[in-house]
């Protein structure tokens, strides 16, 4: 549990047995007009090494979109999306993940590849991290004087990015505009 400012955020982690689906459930209860908005973000390094192996897959309304991380660059992009879901494989180490949420609840999907400090100029870099990393934020409004969750699904296993979104639609949750 954690306060901001008065406002209220709780973060239940649930790791079902026998798979390996992990949900991320958020409470909020927010007062502060100011914090209307929240990316929870799973922060993702896929594989020893993050690199030009690394790809991912966004399900976007103008269709399925790729993207794989270029060392030495730092990008972001947001997506409308048709569904509720984003997924990465290491072509390298053939891991893959999907993460599912409500596609309703999000404004857009951000996806940010980010490069390490030390490798770039501070202007270009992010100082506060000393590695690369993909970070999903599914934005959602947060309305105020209530409560509210949001889940965040996350499924890691070997094999391709198809797979681990096989696995989530299986169980019903992924969900679509």
């Amino acid at each position: 549990m954690a306060d901001y400012y008065g406002n209220h955020l709780k973060k239940i982690f649930t790791l079902y047995g026998n798979s390996p689906l992990l949900e991320v459930r958020f409470e909020l209860k927010f007062r502060n007009r100011e914090a209307n908005m929240l990316g929870p973000q799973p922060i993702l390094e896929l594989g020893k090494k993050h690199g030009p192996e690394d790809v991912f897959m966004i399900p976007a309304k103008n269709g399925l979109q790729e993207y794989r991380m270029l060392p030495e660059q730092k990008y972001g992009w947001a997506f409308d999306l048709k569904e509720g879901w984003n997924a990465g494989h290491d072509t390298m180490e053939d891991i893959a993940f999907a993460g599912a949420f409500p596609v309703a609840q999000p404004v857009f999907l951000h996806m940010y590849f980010c490069t390490p400090g030390d490798i770039l100029p501070p202007s270009q870099g992010n100082i506060e991290a000393p590695h690369y990393y993909v970070e999903f934020q599914p934005w959602v409004r947060i309305p105020m004087n209530t409560v509210m969750y949001f889940s965040y699904y996350l499924w890691g296993s070997g094999g391709s990015w198809e797979n681990a979104v096989e696995e989530l639609r299986k169980r019903n949750l992924i969900t679509v505009k």
